[in-house]
């Protein structure tokens, strides 16, 4: 068999599995199975017993799809990359994003994706083996690998108390620790007790990975005379 047929062997096996998985159709499509072959260090040549789960950032797994599977992405693809595949796979709880450090900052260039042990489980099980039975316990389990992740990425939030004593908490990283810093250290202050927090973000959710517009009044900043925000121009805090 040659290099095309398998490459073509390996992306309609990724597919297979995706499917078995049960990933929605644009999360087992082309993209997203050269994603998971790259997620997997799967070569075209290789069984897939030999799965292993590196810790990958976008960029290198754009750089395995193209030097193994001659999918050229360019750079601008990394978002939709991101953003329409890698996403998906987090929260289908297959793929630990910053295994290494889940304290990392949602924007960080060092961010990383990488298979989780289950899912390396079922891998190595592929196609001969009992990969039926793991994915069976995947899916039975999905519920506490859920509850699991979203407890250890829990402990890495940032607490915030706002001026008028509400609590939230925002995903780890340096700017979000920024946001924390203006309101307990600078509106005490600067600001003082009649001060009220109009607009508060967190840094995840301007790159659409969970993060929210943690406090956001519109009427109230209509009514002093800002401007309806763009999406692409948030400022990070505030506060009147």
């Amino acid at each position: 068999m040659d290099i095309k047929e398998k490459r073509n062997e390996k992306l309609k096996q990724a597919k297979i599995i995706l499917n078995a998985l049960g990933m929605p159709k644009k999360q087992k499509n082309d993209r997203s199975a050269w994603v998971f072959l790259a997620l997997a260090n799967i070569k075209p040549h290789d069984s897939w017993n030999s799965a292993r789960s590196p810790l990958l950032p976008t960029v290198e797994i754009m750089q395995f799809i193209r030097d193994h599977y001659g999918q050229d992405y360019k750079p601008n693809s990394r978002e939709t990359i991101r953003r329409q595949t890698l996403h998906q796979f987090g929260q289908a709880r297959m793929v630990d994003r910053n295994r290494d450090n889940p304290a990392r900052a949602t924007n960080s260039k060092d961010n990383n994706y990488s298979l989780n042990d289950p899912i390396l489980k079922i891998l190595k099980e592929f196609p001969e083996g009992e990969w039926g039975k793991f994915i069976t316990e995947y899916k039975g389990n999905f519920k506490e690998l859920t509850e699991i992740y979203e407890r250890k990425l829990e402990l890495e939030k940032i607490p915030i108390t706002l001026l008028n004593g509400n609590k939230i908490k925002l995903s780890p990283g340096k700017h979000n620790q920024l946001h924390a810093d203006i309101i307990h250290e600078f509106c005490p202050r600067f600001v003082g007790k009649g001060g009220r927090v109009l607009y508060i973000g967190d840094t995840a959710s301007s790159r659409n990975e969970g993060g929210k517009l943690m406090v956001l009044e519109n009427k109230y900043l209509e009514k002093i005379g800002v401007p309806p925000m763009c999406h692409d121009k948030l400022p990070d805090v505030v506060v009147y």
